[in-house]
């Protein structure tokens, strides 16, 4: 639990009051419950809480960018295919929702973190986009195959 104020004196009441209740219904505080100043902000669940605004905490985000790099692996491995790969993009990105996380993600998918499997570099025109959605698969050949002519 967190509370936040400006007055030690009163966040140290409403600790006594908090822990007052808790007693009542069986629980308590873990020991010594602190106070402390946060201007630089707090870790709690995974965020970093500051005052008037919330970000992901430096573990999530090493976090993230490790999954985010396995699963670009497993989809230019083969071993996973670009359905699944957009599903599990999408509930990653997902997960940074809660804590405020959207310009991380913004930098992180725009870094070079991953292999871009679309072969792209980022800024390049969406022509090449959609010229590379037509090629074959990997390892086909690129070029149309005459149908009376052997591969």
């Amino acid at each position: 639990m967190v509370a936040w104020g400006d007055d030690r004196g009163e966040l140290l009441e409403l600790r006594a009051d908090v822990a007052g209740a808790l007693s009542g219904i069986g629980l308590a505080f873990k020991p010594d419950p602190f106070l402390n100043r946060t201007a630089g902000g707090m870790d709690f669940l995974g965020c970093r809480i500051h005052p008037g605004r919330i970000e992901p905490n430096r573990a999530t985000r090493v976090r993230w960018k490790r999954k985010l790099k396995r699963l670009d692996r497993t989809l230019v491995d083969g071993r996973m295919d670009e359905l699944t790969f957009q599903r599990r993009i999408t509930a990653l990105c997902a997960h940074l929702e809660g804590c405020g996380g959207a310009p991380f993600r913004r930098r992180a998918l725009e870094d070079k973190l991953w292999s871009d499997a679309t072969g792209l570099d980022s800024g390049q025109p969406r022509r090449l986009v959609e010229q590379r959605r037509h090629q074959q698969p990997r390892g086909q050949p690129q070029q149309e195959q005459h149908p009376g002519l052997p591969p």
